[in-house]
């Protein structure tokens, strides 16, 4: 059917919030990586877009528990 004010509206709120949630996981991988391995991970969420997604839930998470004691400067191991 037509899709009505309600869903439109909630459609927009949930695309606004998953926006928000990308500009916010961006911020904290510019913040805990050096700029040659965000590169390199940006270039590999080209070919391998669920592995790079995979690889930056794991380096944010580390950065949330205090594993990471440095910013992350190579990617060799992806």
């Amino acid at each position: 059917g037509i899709p009505s004010m309600q869903d439109l509206q909630q459609q927009q709120e949930s695309e606004a919030q998953e926006q928000q949630q990308k500009e916010q996981k961006q911020m904290i991988l510019d913040q805990i990586m050096e700029p040659a391995a965000r590169e390199r991970l940006q270039r590999l969420g080209l070919v391998k877009a669920e592995k790079a997604r995979s690889v930056e839930d794991l380096l944010i998470n580390a950065a949330k528990t205090g594993a990471l004691k440095s910013k992350v400067s190579n990617l060799s191991a992806c």
